[in-house]
């Protein structure tokens, strides 16, 4: 892990647990928000946000080919 070999050796437990953190609150709050735009949003939102992340995708893929 990068955190492992980049930190300094008195906070790599700080770090990763600060990256744990990250995780966990990810995995409880990405699907509650995703729930709420899915239930109050338009048709049209979702296509929108599709089309971003489409776009999002190839821009890495460019970005990290190069």
């Amino acid at each position: 892990m990068i955190v492992t070999d980049l930190g300094e050796e008195g906070k790599r437990a700080d770090a990763l647990g600060k990256l744990g953190l990250s995780y966990g609150v990810g995995m409880v709050i990405g699907p509650f928000l995703g729930g709420l735009v899915t239930k109050y949003s338009r048709y049209r939102d979702g296509l929108k946000s599709k089309v971003l992340v489409v776009k999002y995708w190839c821009f890495s893929y460019e970005y990290l080919t190069s």
